[in-house]
Order: structure tokens, then C-alpha cells, then sequence
């Protein structure tokens, strides 16, 4: 998993947002059809 949120000034906590993980493609395409 990536974080691409903001960061707080004690550089532990963030906003909460911006989370992504790793779902392949082929999950995506299949589900959306």
C-alpha cells in the first residue's frame, strides 16, 4: 500500500485519505462489465 495523504507536524498521523492498494486490472475490468 502507498499513503499519498498529508501528514501531520509529528509526522505520524495523517488526514485519513489517500490510501491506495495494489487491485489488479483484471479485477476492475471483469467486475465493471
Amino acid at each position: 500500500m502507498k499513503h499519498r495523504g498529508a501528514c501531520s507536524c509529528d509526522n505520524d498521523t495523517g488526514d485519513g485519505a489517500g490510501l491506495m492498494a495494489a487491485i489488479p486490472h483484471s479485477f476492475y475490468s471483469s467486475l465493471l462489465k
